[in-house]
Formats: structure tokens, C-alpha cells, sequence
């Protein structure tokens, strides 16, 4: 850990946070299948575990001779289980239906909680949220297996949900909502056309929403001397950030044989997202949308005979402006930021295997 002492001199420094912390997971598991009949298997298992985590972090505001320490602690003791059974219709198609659960921890938020910039002090921390997801869906193969294809639904209930937002003095922090789902379908598909010519389709529908409004009540800014504090609601029905409804993912690899037992390998692939919510929707301020986006990318790879592999690749080939998520609302004023993905790169690689 650094100890960054007393606020330094008044400068240009507006903002200054150290963070020293340690995290510590013990698991004990097992997964145990048993077959009903040849066809016919069921799958069980469950994991203990044991959590602790312990943060102190050391912020300062020179500006306003601010100095603080907070020393954050957590521990969790819990387990997850997992259910799963699938059936073989034929030796081209399987039936599958999995329930399993899901733990992430929390952790400390680094928010300061003195100041004229303080949030309250429960807001110090952050809880784990947990997952349970539900899902079914069938495997197979057509046409003497020129076509194996996956197709599933599935329905996740989550529980003290974790989001990034802003406290109403403009600090960026962790907050835990309560209920939320995500639904959706899922496709994918690989497709030999020929001995050398191989296409891919896959699409995802999601549709995640928060299920119970989130009432967020902090400090406004000087709230510590005036007690003045700031409502903000993420109400129900609103949807998860960076989730867009729709992608469409396509592929295609095609092989040319070359003399000496070399080949020469081209593929291109491509994804369009819809539109997606870059932060959790309030009641104050409100969000931005990440744009929708169709992004491609494409390779030539030449290998030899003698284990040298050479690679040309351009991603993002249409140079696409495009973005992978957003940062949260800044209260009170509704500045926005988009994290965009990298543009046009073209590069070289060469490998050699021994």
C-alpha cells in the first residue's frame, strides 16, 4: 500500500486515491453424473466457498484539505449448485436443460466519505450479487453433419444486482440494485458447403431489464455540513447497460492448397449489434445510447510445411466508428462518454511451431 501522508502542496492536483486490498476464495467442489439409461444422463453439483476481501485506500482533495483512510472488510460463506440433464434423441440430435447458480463478490468502492465530495457511508462498500440462470435447448447435426447447429433459450433472475453509476457529487461508484432478469435466445450454426469452404451464422436475443425500481438516496455536494441529499430512481423496466437486443455474427474460411504442402487460409467475419442503453436508466439525468454497429474483419494466413505460419489481418476493415460501452451519468450536469472500439488495424504476425 502507498501512504500518500498529508495532502501534498496545492497545485495542479485536484484528486489523488491509493488502494491496497486482498482477496482470498477457498472452494470446495464436487460433480457427479449418472446415466438413467444410455440415452439419458443427469448431472449434479455444488461448490462451497469462502470469501474474504479487505481494502484500505487513502484519498485526498489538496484543494479543500481533505485526508481520509477507510479500511473495508467483507467475508461470504455460501455455495452455488449446479443441475443439468440431456437426451439423446439420435446419434445427430441432443435435448439438454441446465439450472445453475452464480456468485460475484463485492468488494469497496473507493467513494470518499469525508469532504465536500462525501457520499454516505454505506455506500462505502458494495455487496456480491448472485445469478440463477435457467436454460434449455437442443445440439444437432443435418445433412450427414455438413450442419451442426445449437439453438437455446434462457432466463437469468438476478439478485442485488451490481451496476456503475455516479454519486450527485460526480464520484464514480459501485451501487447494488435489487432484482433484475435477462432473457433472451440464442443460435449458432457452422456450415461445411464444401471440403474446403466453411460458413458460420449465430444470433442472440437478450432482453435484460431491471425487475424492482432502485431508489438511490447520497450526499449532494457539501451534503456533510447543509444535510442536503439527492434522489435518484433507476426505475423498473429499464435496461441493462451494454445490452443490445440483437447481434448477428457471420463467418466464412476458405482453404487453397499450395505446392510443397502449403496452404493458404482466408477468412473474414462480421457482427452487427443493435443499439444498447450505455448506463443504467435514472429518473434524473438519464443515459446515453451506444450506437448500433457492424463491424468486419478479415485474415490471410499462409502455412507451410515446415511448421511457419505467416498472417496479414485487418480489423475493423471498414474503419467503423464504433463503441463497447459508456461511462455513467456525472450529476448534476449530463456529460456523457462513450469507450469506442479500436479503429481500422492492420498487422503482421509470423509463428513457427517446434
Amino acid at each position: 500500500m502507498i501512504d500518500i501522508g498529508l495532502p501534498p502542496t496545492k497545485n495542479d492536483i485536484a484528486f489523488i486515491r491509493s488502494r491496497n486490498s486482498r482477496f482470498t476464495d477457498k472452494a470446495v467442489f464436487t460433480e457427479i453424473t449418472y446415466k438413467v439409461t444410455p440415452a439419458w444422463q443427469v448431472t449434479g453439483g455444488i461448490r462451497f466457498f469462502q470469501q474474504r476481501y479487505n481494502a484500505v485506500s487513502d484519498t485526498a482533495l489538496p484543494f479543500y484539505d481533505n485526508f481520509e483512510r477507510n479500511i473495508d472488510s467483507q467475508k461470504a460463506n455460501d455455495r452455488v449448485v449446479k443441475l443439468n440433464t440431456s437426451y439423446d434423441f439420435s446419434r445427430d440430435l441432443k435435448f439438454y436443460a441446465t439450472y445453475a447458480e452464480g456468485f460475484r463478490r463485492g468488494g469497496s468502492t473507493g467513494v470518499t466519505l469525508i469532504g465536500n465530495f462525501a457520499s454516505l457511508p454505506q455506500f462505502g462498500v458494495y455487496r456480491p450479487d448472485i445469478a440463477k440462470n435457467y436454460e434449455a435447448g437442443f445440439k444437432g447435426a443435418l445433412f450427414d453433419r455438413r450442419v451442426n447447429f445449437t439453438l437455446a433459450a434462457y432466463w437469468i433472475n438476478l439478485k442485488d444486482f451490481q451496476f456503475l453509476a455516479r454519486s450527485p457529487s460526480g464520484s464514480s461508484i459501485v451501487l447494488n440494485g435489487d432484482e433484475a432478469r435477462s432473457r433472451g435466445i440464442e443460435f449458432d450454426s457452422q456450415i461445411r458447403v464444401t471440403r474446403k469452404f466453411d460458413v458460420s451464422i449465430a444470433y442472440n436475443y437478450t432482453d435484460a431489464m431491471v425487475s424492482k425500481q432502485v431508489v438511490y438516496v447520497d450526499l449532494e455536494p457539501g451534503g456533510l455540513i447543509s444535510g442536503r441529499k439527492r434522489t435518484t430512481t433507476f426505475p423498473a423496466g429499464a435496461r441493462l447497460p451494454g445490452t443490445p437486443k440483437h447481434i448477428i455474427t457471420v463467418g466464412a474460411d476458405y482453404a487453397v492448397d499450395l505446392p510443397n504442402s502449403a496452404t493458404l487460409r482466408l477468412h473474414g467475419d462480421a457482427v452487427y449489434k443493435t443499439s444498447a442503453p450505455s448506463t443504467l436508466l435514472s429518473s434524473g439525468i438519464g443515459t446515453t445510447e451506444i450506437p448500433s454497429s457492424f463491424i468486419a474483419n478479415a485474415r490471410v494466413t499462409y502455412e507451410t510445411s515446415r511448421n511457419l505460419t505467416f498472417e496479414v489481418f485487418v480489423n475493423n476493415l471498414t474503419n467503423e466508428t464504433a463503441f463497447v460501452g459508456g461511462k455513467p451519468e456525472i450529476a448534476p450536469t449530463p456529460v456523457f462518454g462513450l469507450i469506442p472500439v479500436r479503429p481500422r488495424t492492420v498487422g503482421v504476425l509470423g509463428r513457427i511451431s517446434f
